[in-house]
Parts: C-alpha cells; sequence; structure tokens
C-alpha cells in the first residue's frame, strides 16, 4: 500500500522493456495492428503491460530470467557490433568475419549440405543460459500461448472431472479452471519450465544474422517464433522443443537475432542466406497474435506486403483438445486409483467414505505444455473420516 492509503499498482510488461528499448531507440515504436491493418505509435514503457497480473514474488521470478539475460544480450551485440551483414555460426573463441556465407558440401541423401564458415566467438556457457532461459520465457508469456494453454488445461479437466465423477462419485476435487487461479499457478511455473528448458537451448547450435543497413526485424507480440525450416511458408505451429522444430529465433534488436537449432541443423526451404531476415520477419508477423512493432513503419510495411492478406495470416496454436481430454481422464485413473488402493483398499460396498470429500491437489498435476506428468494427491481434510484397512486377501484354491 501506498503511504496515503491507496493500492500500490504495478505495471509488468510481457515483452522485457530492455528489449523494446533496443527496437525503439530513443524513439516511439511503431505498430501494427492484425485484426484491424492499422498503424500507430507505442512506447517501450506501454506496449503490452499489464497491471498487478501477477504477485511480487512471480514478477521477481522473471525479473530473475530478464536481467542477467539483458546483460548477456549486450555482450553478445557488443561482439558483433562491427561485423559485416550476414550468417554466422556462434562458436569457437576467435571471429571470422570474411569469406563466403555458406560452403556447398554436395548432396547427401538427397539435401544439399551447407555450413557457415564465418563466425563469431561464442558467449559464455552462463551467457548461453541466460538467452536461452529468456527465450524460454518469452516463448510462454505470448498472450496467445498463455491462452492455449488455459484451453488445454480446460480440456484436461474436463476429462479428469468426469473420470473422478465415475470412480470416485460424491468426491470433490479443487481443479479449478475458470477465474485467476488457474492463471495464476501457470505465471508460477514460468521460471520453472524456462530452467528446465534452458540447457537443451544452450547446449544447441547457434547462428546470429545481422541484418545489413537500412534494413531491420520486427519484433512481434510472440517474440520466440519456431519453425520447421526457414521458408517453409505454410509452416504450422510447433513447441519449443518438439521433434519438429528445427530453429527458435530469438531477436537482441532490430539488427541482430540468434537462430537457435534444438535438433542441430537448420533445414532451409527455397531462400538463400540473403532471404532470412525477410523470411525472420514474416515468421515475426504470422507468429504474432495480434501486434508487431518495429523502429519504422517501412520496416513493417516491407512484411505486410509479401502476403496475400495480412489480416488472416496467422499461426494458430493447435494442442490436440481432444487428446487433452483422454489425457485427463488417464491421469485421473491414475490418481483415483492412488486414492482407492493405498488409502481405502477395495471400493467398500455401502455408501463411499470420501462422499462430500475434498481431494486436494498440491499444484495441477499435469505440466501440459512441455511433457506429461503428474504428482501425488495431497492428504484428505480432516473432517474425511478415513476407512479401515481391509484385511489382507487369502488367496482361495481353484475348485
Amino acid at each position: 500500500m501506498k503511504a496515503d492509503g491507496q493500492a500500490h499498482i504495478v505495471k509488468q510488461h510481457v515483452i522485457s522493456e530492455w528489449l523494446l528499448r533496443a527496437y525503439a531507440g530513443g524513439r516511439p515504436l511503431v505498430r501494427y495492428d492484425k485484426r484491424t491493418g492499422e498503424y500507430d505509435t507505442t512506447t517501450p514503457a506501454d506496449f503490452l503491460t499489464e497491471t498487478d497480473a501477477h504477485s511480487e514474488q512471480i514478477e521477481q521470478d522473471i525479473q530473475g530470467i530478464e536481467t542477467p539475460a539483458s546483460a548477456a544480450a549486450q555482450r553478445l551485440r557488443k561482439r558483433v557490433i562491427t561485423v559485416p551483414p550476414g550468417l554466422y555460426a556462434v562458436a569457437g573463441d576467435q571471429p571470422v568475419t570474411s569469406g563466403p556465407e555458406t560452403v556447398d558440401m554436395g548432396v547427401y541423401e538427397q539435401t544439399r549440405l551447407l555450413v557457415t564458415p564465418r563466425t563469431i566467438p561464442s558467449p559464455s556457457m552462463a551467457d548461453r543460459l541466460a538467452l536461452a532461459r529468456y527465450a524460454a520465457l518469452m516463448f510462454q508469456r505470448a498472450p496467445k500461448m498463455e491462452a492455449a494453454l488455459l484451453d488445454l488445461r480446460r480440456a484436461i479437466n474436463e476429462g479428469a472431472t468426469a473420470a473422478f465423477d465415475r470412480l470416485l462419485p460424491g468426491l470433490q476435487t479443487d481443479l479449478i479452471v475458470e477465474g485467476p487461479g488457474p492463471f495464476i499457478e501457470r505465471r508460477q511455473r514460468i521460471a520453472t519450465v524456462s530452467d528446465t528448458v534452458a540447457p537443451r537451448l544452450a547446449e544447441a547450435n547457434w547462428w546470429l544474422y545481422r541484418v545489413p543497413d537500412g534494413n531491420s526485424f520486427i519484433l512481434g507480440d510472440s517474440p520466440v517464433p519456431v519453425t520447421l525450416s526457414p521458408g517453409h511458408e505454410s509452416d504450422v505451429w510447433h513447441a519449443l522443443l518438439s521433434d519438429t522444430t528445427y530453429a527458435a529465433v530469438l531477436p537482441l534488436g532490430p539488427l541482430y537475432a540468434v537462430i537457435m537449432a534444438p535438433q542441430r541443423i537448420i533445414p532451409i526451404t527455397g531462400i538463400t542466406p540473403d532471404d532470412l531476415p525477410a523470411t525472420i520477419n514474416r515468421m515475426m508477423l504470422r507468429w504474432a497474435d495480434r501486434y508487431v512493432v518495429a523502429r519504422e513503419r517501412a520496416h513493417i510495411e516491407a512484411v505486410v506486403s509479401t502476403v496475400p492478406d495480412a489480416r488472416q495470416w496467422d499461426v494458430p496454436i493447435k494442442m490436440g483438445g481432444s487428446e487433452a481430454v483422454r489425457s485427463g481422464v488417464r491421469m485421473a485413473h491414475r490418481i483415483a486409483w492412488e486414492v482407492l488402493i493405498k488409502r481405502g483398499g477395495l471400493m467398500p460396498p455401502e455408501r463411499p467414505w470420501w462422499e462430500g470429500c475434498y481431494l486436494r491437489f498440491s499444484r495441477f498435476p499435469w505440466a501440459t505444455e512441455d511433457r506429461p506428468y503428474w504428482v501425488a494427491a495431497g492428504a484428505l481434510p480432516a473432517p474425511c473420516p478415513l476407512p479401515k484397512a481391509l484385511p489382507p486377501r487369502v488367496r482361495g484354491r481353484a475348485a
């Protein structure tokens, strides 16, 4: 609370202010609205902000990822600020800034192999981890991503609730679907998921692209797009570390973007390295939920002009609602049998002892966005009577 008794209002950025400031360069940002096709201006302080959207602890967790990433990005930019435009492998200790961007190594199994002899020195592993955590954070924080994950949770809960009603009739659960609870719970996991994802991204092969003078990367409200193959314009949505994700793009400003390859290679479809800036910008536009920003309007117009209808050109997030319902049923079966076998033995013939009781979960038991897992159910509250253990069953002889 403030000294005058008024509530303290906290403005929280969806996209880090340091990244937005890098794009703005001390000027207002030009913003394009995909839904309306209109342009206006905004500032790094105001673009895509939320008011008191989560707790101070969650904000500290997010800052604990953003602050090291800002410093790591600044150190990386200093290494490449003087290099010529083009594509560089992020590897080794000494820069190689001359020579061809790619060398054709011939065809292997119907695939033409290209290597990138130009290199810039790799950041320290601490900096790579900081940037990898940040990429995972920005992937999760995208508005369309959070909305899709909450929709997926609703589908899982639909299956889980139906299964509980059948297996443990009369049991009440605290699987909250609507209201701020699931949203806050989701935010509480952001830092943990980022830490889990970061090592694989940090150890992936990295490339950096520096755009030519006068050109620029744009930035979308889903700032880390991923793809099966740059240049594959009919590509669909991919999870950050799925088996079909071959490239994840992390912009560090209007001039630089890091391309991470979780599968250690980057397939390229129908484009040359010179086409990468325009290709990445189209990915930014397609992945954006609603807004893209840039320092100059011309940089956005150059992207919008290359698509048939920018208002409908989108990459929807599809996570499989029907499979999510089935996943909820499977998880509920596991938990129900945990309760029946470990707490109650076999199902009693009379009125269930758990009727009207709550099964409390210490946290939402399925990490739906990265890998299936579940945590054990919490203890039943004191008012719920625990049944007496049934006597051990005696194996009878066959007649």
